[in-house]
């Protein structure tokens, strides 16, 4: 099947590009294009501020960052702004030994 694909494309190629032209060549007429040399180097201009502003602030950044990563861990301070009707007992993680999974924490806590 590549075999046949393969030469199918060969017979295109050779068709389109190398084929007799259907019709006319289009005279030329000189214009004058727009200058888009903005739509370039706007963007450019937008990563290098970007890019200077983190570099320059990356203290701020990382705190804020490690932040909402802290809180992100933080799963009792969580569930206190959620379910703040829960107590500290409702919280505590069960030991390994006890075979629950989190699903079936989130069971019990769902039972209570």
């Amino acid at each position: 099947v590549s075999l046949l694909t393969t030469m199918s494309m060969i017979r295109l190629w050779q068709y389109i590009f190398w084929g007799k032209l259907h019709r006319q060549p289009l005279t030329l007429q000189r214009q004058t294009a727009p200058s888009y040399a903005w739509m370039t180097v706007a963007p450019v201009t937008v990563l290098v501020a970007l890019s200077l502003t983190l570099g320059l602030v990356a203290q701020p950044a990382l705190n804020v960052v490690q932040r909402a990563a802290n809180q992100a861990i933080d799963r009792a301070a969580y569930v206190k702004a959620v379910g703040p009707m829960l107590t500290e007992q409702d919280l505590r993680i069960a030991p390994p030994e006890w075979g629950l999974t989190a699903a079936s924490q989130a069971t019990e806590l769902a039972r209570r």
